[in-house]
């Protein structure tokens, strides 16, 4: 009897132990969740849902291959990237950053490589984000076709467009909206909208946005598509049109779960939307993690708090939210000045610093395998002249760091910081030059300062030279990033407003006299108010001619009582 009930133990023992090891496996997602078509194709379709649903439980991790573990990171930053509420998943980029030069499948990597990449931008690390597109330019893309190429194109414009490379923009996509997969065309599409070649491609593009070809793809391609038509719309001056295309994305957006876009669709809501949608808007956005946004939505989103803040009287609010957007726009500055600095020679860097790594890697498979002596000094002297090019690199890098300083010193006004009078009227030129093939409307617009020369007078020059700054600084936030303004002369303006109608100078004036109505000059607070002429181009008439009827409307408006805007046709006190 004993010895039946030892043998009826250890059975017990060993069904109990067989059962919590299936159970175990159980919890676990089986690995062909993560194999390479599934994965895939729900990436570049955005099936955020179906991926979600494919993350395993932290306690699965230890039992991945390196194959499923390469995966598995790869999805926890997808996931990051779609979904602003997430924390950087900084472990798994490393971690996956450190295995890209052993993975030999040309899909996976540059799948993951992608990945990587808009990883890098979303954290600010545009050196990184530049040295891995240029991976995935000059060495992966040559090696792909058919779909994986595509898709490949797709993420390579992607990073483009968000870094300013927008000639590589419309070659990488324009040939992808021909394309028999859906879901390609229509992200191309909504790419191209934002830089298209010519007004034949616009009105191509456009039309497929509106096709129903979109009812077929995912809802966060159904949002992207419906986004953009809602910009259009907003460009129409179709205030309705517009905000209800915004409802429609919103609404995509939130089926497919993707927080990052639902921020995107809330920041432009809060500009363009109607007074109960700019609230609603703002009300979700203050519940978001601020830090965990980009610095451009950062940017975008604390303007708006101050301009919310300078509308409710709240003067120290609003000071407080202009400095942190005056600080979110050096970070958004100092990255754009980055990635043009970059793109020609740290790029190279990168390269030979990644192909350096390879060599070493070589090296020692070379001495595991016992090769020849012959063989390991060829390998030492490509090294050494990797490290000479890279001395050479950063030396070009830096005289090319000196010359853009020195560009910059020579367009900019020493005191308030924006363009001198010949740097913003070269803009002009430029954009007058760029009326001639998109016809969109542009606006020059000439302030001045009303009776600035009592300030000096009566405050000195010190009081005088804060009221211009301060002038500047808050002229710079009130208008858009393709805008620019310039010190004309003293305490004269010139805003040069491209893509813009004559009307939309109203709200301009309005919001930069809130803006400056009071400035601070240390002992006391002064009421600063200005004057305004604005112009329309028409297409014929040269910038200097622009300019001279703008001066004309400007002191048109002085005459008329200062505090004012004067147009062609309208007065705004």
């Amino acid at each position: 009897m004993p010895t039946n009930r030892l043998i009826a133990f250890f059975i017990a023992v060993f069904t109990l132990t067989c059962s919590m090891s299936l159970q175990a496996q159980q919890d676990c997602p089986d690995s062909s969740v993560f194999t390479p078509d599934t994965f895939y194709t729900a990436v570049y379709a955005h099936e955020l849902k179906q991926l979600q649903q494919a993350l395993p439980a932290t306690e699965c991790v230890t039992r991945m291959t390196p194959e499923e573990m390469q995966q598995y990171d790869a999805l926890r930053i997808y996931l990051y990237l779609q979904d602003v509420t997430l924390s950087a998943p900084a472990e798994s980029a490393q971690r996956l950053l450190t295995q890209l030069s052993v993975n030999d499948n040309i899909a996976q990597l540059a799948l993951y490589t992608q990945l990587l990449a808009k990883y890098a931008l979303r954290t600010d690390d545009v050196k990184q984000a530049l040295a891995l597109t240029h991976l995935l330019t000059s060495e992966l893309l040559p090696q792909l076709s058919g779909k994986p190429l595509a898709d490949a194109q797709l993420a390579v414009a992607d990073i483009h467009f968000r870094i300013g490379f927008f000639q590589s923009v419309r070659d990488l996509l324009t040939p992808l909206l021909v394309h028999d997969d859906n879901n390609l065309a229509l992200q191309a599409a909504v790419h191209l909208w934002h830089t298209p070649r010519d007004e034949a491609q616009l009105s191509e593009v456009l039309a497929m946005l509106r096709s129903p070809k979109t009812q077929s793809v995912s809802h966060s391609v159904q949002a992207r598509a419906t986004f953009v038509l809602a910009k259009q719309a907003t460009e129409d001056n179709q205030v309705q049109v517009a905000t209800d295309y915004a409802e429609q994305a919103v609404a995509h957006a939130e089926q497919a779960g993707n927080n990052a876009l639902i921020l995107s669709l809330q920041l432009y809501l809060a500009q363009h939307g109607t007074n109960a949608q700019r609230e609603s808007a703002m009300t979700r956005l203050s519940t978001l993690p601020i830090n965990a946004m980009a610095s451009a939505d950062q940017l975008t989103l604390t303007t708006l708090n101050a301009n919310r803040a300078n509308e409710n009287g709240d003067w120290q609010a609003a000071s407080a939210f202009y400095e942190q957007a005056q600080a979110l726009n050096q970070t958004v500055s100092r990255n754009k000045a980055l990635a043009r600095e970059y793109a020609s020679f740290k790029l190279i860097e990168q390269a030979t610093a990644l192909e350096s790594a390879k060599q070493q890697t070589a090296l020692q498979n070379l001495k595991v395998e016992k090769q020849s002596q012959q063989q390991l000094i060829y390998l030492l002297a490509l090294v050494c002249s990797l490290l000479c090019l890279a001395i050479l690199v950063m030396l070009f890098v830096r005289k090319h760091k000196d010359a853009k300083r020195f560009e910059h010193l020579a367009n900019t006004d020493g005191l308030t910081q924006v363009l001198n009078r010949r740097a913003v009227q070269e803009y002009a030129e430029q954009v007058r030059n760029e009326f001639a093939q998109t016809n969109k409307p542009f606006v020059l617009a000439l302030a001045d300062i009303d009776h600035f020369k009592s300030v000096n007078d009566t405050y000195g020059h010190d009081a005088g030279d804060i009221v211009l700054t301060t002038f500047a600084e808050r002229a710079k936030l009130l208008v858009r990033q393709h805008d620019a303004v310039g010190r004309w002369g003293g305490e004269e303006w010139l805003f040069v407003l491209p893509a813009t109608e004559l009307s939309a100078t109203n709200g301009l004036f309005e919001r930069l006299r809130k803006a400056v109505a009071e400035i601070d000059i240390g002992t006391q607070t002064l009421n600063v108010t200005f004057s305004m002429g604005a112009v329309q181009a028409d297409g014929q008439t040269d910038v200097t001619s622009l300019i001279n009827q703008a001066d004309e409307l400007l002191y048109k408006a002085k005459r008329n009582g200062r505090d004012q805007l004067c147009t062609s046709t309208t007065i705004t006190p």
